[in-house]
């Protein structure tokens, strides 16, 4: 998400450019390696409930107000909603 848009209520515009490279560099490996049969995809979650943003949000309470304006699903995203693929055969 930090790679496409301005974070709201953070100043934070390493780590968005940081992320943005990241898509970056997918769209390019996946156009070099594509012709191999290779897909390469990328995830772009929204904000995430993590000890490092429960530190933030206990410290800028505005912050998750903020957030959780555009949590269409009405709460933070969590790293347990980002599973590995599994492969059925």
């Amino acid at each position: 998400m930090s790679g496409q848009i301005a974070n709201r209520g953070l100043t934070c515009t390493a780590y968005n450019t940081s992320k943005a490279a990241v898509q970056q560099m997918c769209r390019s490996v996946a156009q070099e390696w594509g012709h191999h049969g290779i897909r390469v995809n990328t995830l772009s979650p929204g904000y995430i409930r993590t000890a490092m943003t429960d530190e933030l949000m206990a410290a800028e309470p505005e912050v998750e107000k903020t957030w959780m304006a555009g949590a269409l699903l009405g709460r933070l995203g969590a790293p347990e909603d980002f599973k590995a693929l599994q492969y059925f055969c």
